[in-house]
């Protein structure tokens, strides 16, 4: 993605397990400050009203938001410093993991991504 021109972010999707199954979850990284810009559930199958809540509930999504790609995501629970939703720690948990994922993803690609950012600006 771009900001005022300049390249600068990064998406990607990766799943984790959940209560009903995969949890599809896309993950956005800053370029600049290696930080998490964002988090979203796209597919999932989990229990209305309860781990769907992944998907619709605001505070659990945005709470990746600024986090450093070196902190460990986990829920509390866990170790980790992710709220899990009430009633829906395995939900929370194949969220957590899909992030750890992406986030291993992109420290794997970041050479590449790198390459690919100078090409484009010149």
């Amino acid at each position: 993605g771009t900001f005022d021109g300049k390249a600068n972010t990064v998406t990607f999707e990766t799943f984790g397990k959940g209560f009903g199954g995969d949890i599809g979850v896309m993950v956005g990284v800053n370029l600049d400050d290696d930080k998490i810009i964002g988090v979203g559930v796209t597919t999932h199958s989990e229990t209305p009203g309860i781990g769907d809540q992944a998907k619709t509930n605001v505070a659990f999504s945005s709470q990746f938001k600024g986090m450093p790609l070196k902190d460990t995501f986990k829920v509390k629970t866990d170790g980790g410093q992710v709220d899990a939703l009430s009633g829906a720690t395995i939900t929370s948990r194949g969220v957590s993991v899909a992030v750890t994922d992406a986030v291993k993803i992109y420290e794997k690609l970041k050479p590449q991504i790198a390459d690919q950012l100078k090409t484009l600006s010149k």
